[in-house]
């Protein structure tokens, strides 16, 4: 294999591990969904919400901004 075919394969298979470990987008409808369980919250503004007692339980909340949101008694399990 010539070195362009190389330094292509190489950037076509970079190029594929990057979309595949992309951080999928949340839409703005569900970042205004109340909380349930499996709820998908990454990245979204919560702050400075009562949700004690709430359910996230097999949810993600990947960098979602939760301060000084109460969340006291809540189910992350």
């Amino acid at each position: 294999m010539s070195s362009i075919g190389t330094i292509l394969s190489v950037a076509i298979l970079t190029g594929a591990a990057a979309l595949t470990l992309a951080p999928t987008t949340v839409s703005a409808q569900e970042c205004r969904t109340d909380p349930y369980p499996g709820i998908n919250w990454s990245s979204c503004a919560k702050r400075n919400l009562m949700l004690s007692g709430s359910d996230f339980s097999k949810g993600s909340l990947a960098e979602a901004d939760l301060s000084f949101t109460d969340l006291r008694d809540s189910n992350f399990a």
